[in-house]
């Protein structure tokens, strides 16, 4: 490279499996267009090395930098490696100690998707912001489609976590006939989220709007989801009866069904 900078550089990674310590203060540095042979016996921390270095695997003390341009990267997730598909640029800054990796930088640009992230995760301290934007969702596929920009946030808490998120959404599309007309031109969202050690998820607030719909929710499913929505023209998903609509009320899951008690107004 014209500044003479590695594509993937190592220093001092180490990495336990319990008792085991397998990689011991590991330094590397691989320049473009070099090939690096990693040899040894089985059980010798060769995959674990490259598990390290693309993400896959968590290590417990060290820095790492990756900086450079793949092609047609593959995860082995269809969604993601159709985002991915094609000349991908990937940096990663980062250094892990006691099982905390501290994220400096990460970020991931191709023609689909541009994302950033920084911050912290592991051993309960997660704390990781993100910036997302694409110009096209389609890689979903399913015949999901627009346009996002969105920044979020997940924070480790105590017994659980959280998740906030807020953007834009322009020409949304999930592939359904009746919904996909209240989804059209701009959609503005704002959410926060609480999930359980358990998986239990709690919904602060959810906020979405748009030309055609505005839509409040909180609370869960078990102890119920409170919803208040109102819809500019019904005729949008019953021809033939225009005029505006409004939806409140409670959806609870109890034993395998749904209870639903919603007050709707209507033309």
């Amino acid at each position: 490279r014209p500044n003479g900078e590695p594509l993937v550089r190592l220093s001092g990674v180490n990495k336990w499996f319990g008792p085991l310590h397998v990689l011991q203060d590991i330094s590397l540095t691989v320049g473009k267009g070099e090939v690096v042979v990693v040899c040894g016996p089985l059980g010798s921390g060769k995959s674990t090395l490259i598990r390290c270095v693309n993400g896959l695997e968590p290590f417990e003390k060290g820095r790492l930098v990756v900086d450079g341009t793949g092609n047609n990267l593959s995860l082995g997730q269809a969604q993601t490696d159709a985002a991915l598909a094609g000349p991908t640029r990937l940096t990663v800054r980062g250094a892990e100690r006691d099982g905390v990796l501290t994220l400096e930088e990460a970020v991931v640009a191709s023609a689909r998707l541009n994302a950033t992230a920084r911050g912290t995760i592991g051993a309960g301290r997660t704390d990781v912001s993100a910036d997302v934007r694409a110009a096209s969702l389609a890689f979903l596929g399913g015949g999901i489609d627009g346009a996002l920009n969105a920044t979020a946030r997940l924070v480790d808490q105590g017994r659980g976590r959280r998740v906030t998120a807020e953007g834009t959404a322009s020409g949304l599309r999930i592939g359904n006939e009746r919904v996909d007309p209240l989804l059209g031109g701009q959609t503005t969202f704002d959410l926060a989220a609480t999930q359980s050690p358990g998986g239990a998820l709690s919904i602060e607030r959810l906020n979405a709007r748009n030309g055609q719909l505005r839509l409040s929710a909180d609370g869960s499913p078990q102890a119920g989801l409170n919803v208040d929505a109102a819809l500019s023209d019904l005729a949008l998903v019953v021809p033939g009866l225009p005029g505006p609509a409004t939806v409140a009320g409670t959806v609870r899951q109890t034993a395998g069904r749904y209870d639903i008690n919603l007050n709707a107004t209507a033309p």
